[in-house]
């Protein structure tokens, strides 16, 4: 690893990437941005990759920031939400979801307030508002936005009866949220959602509630999902892992797949972050060691 050039006078607070873009949030709450730029998912203006880390012109004071595969959000300190970048299956939550318009920069979405963090699935998105409540947008084939159906969504709509949450992700086609409880939802496609039973296929339309393994009496704190995987960090500093781990994504020291959460060990001290990528994880301990597997 080495330092990312133009970042180097900057304290980075927030890092957000897809499989093709970042976006970072610094300390100042300004937003840089590099990678490719075929939909203007960067954010400046224009379709041009960018090989550096360059400001988003237009957003101050933004406090949480999100990568899809091809689009970006970020909330601002009052709680209003921007989107910008690939639009075809409603994911910005502009309204005009069928008229191919794409966003080259950031659009602050109608109807949105009070929110304090984003999260973006692979063609989907979320808004996360103060008082708890979740509202998607977005491609809708599998259930990932919670809906109850497969409909796609152009503007953000409030997933009914979750309550209380405090972290949220969002996977390929799956989605993964934790209660002020410590309960752990899931909805959309796949083993990932943890809801017992090993197809990939299966489909849920609404959150439901994760158990087995042990979880259901651990007090989680954060979530994260991968394409096709999650993890639940708890407030004792434990990492439950489960869904597809063809490439060792889940950290178990093997490559099978697992339908239901289970304790990652052999981790050396307490887990105090977690991120997921494509078919990989990202661990980090309270001894500020970063770990890797998948």
């Amino acid at each position: 690893p080495r330092p990312v050039r133009g970042l180097d006078s900057k304290q980075v607070k927030l890092v957000s990437c897809s499989y093709y873009h970042t976006v970072v949030a610094t300390e100042s709450h300004e937003v840089f941005s590099f990678g490719r730029n075929d939909f203007g998912q960067l954010g400046h203006g224009n379709r041009s990759d960018q090989n550096v880390p360059k400001r988003v012109e237009g957003l101050t004071n933004v406090t949480d920031i999100a990568a899809g595969s091809s689009h970006s959000l970020a909330v601002e300190e009052g709680g209003a939400v921007y989107t910008w970048g690939y639009n075809a299956e409603g994911q910005l939550g502009l309204g005009d979801h069928g008229d191919g318009t794409n966003r080259l920069e950031p659009t602050e979405v109608p109807g949105v307030d009070g929110a304090v963090a984003v999260a973006a699935g692979s063609y989907h998105s979320f808004a996360l508002s103060r008082d708890g409540m979740v509202m998607a947008c977005g491609m809708n084939g599998h259930g990932q936005l919670g809906l109850g159906d497969t409909d796609n969504r152009d503007t953000f709509t409030v997933v009914a009866g979750l309550r209380g949450v405090v972290d949220i992700d969002a996977g390929d086609d799956h989605t993964i949220a934790v209660t002020c409880e410590g309960e752990v939802w899931t909805w959309g496609k796949g083993r990932a959602t943890g809801q017992g039973g090993d197809d990939d296929d299966a489909q849920r339309l609404v959150p439901t509630k994760v158990t087995g393994g042990g979880i259901e009496e651990a007090m989680v704190v954060q979530v994260a999902a991968g394409d096709n995987h999650s993890m639940a960090l708890t407030a004792a500093g434990e990492l439950y892992a489960w869904g597809t781990g063809g490439d060792g994504q889940l950290g178990h020291g093997d490559k099978e797949n697992l339908a239901v959460p289970r304790v990652v060990d052999g981790i050396e001290g307490a887990v105090t972050g977690m991120s997921g990528g494509g078919n990989h994880s990202l661990v980090i301990t309270a001894e500020g060691r970063v770990l890797a597997f998948g």
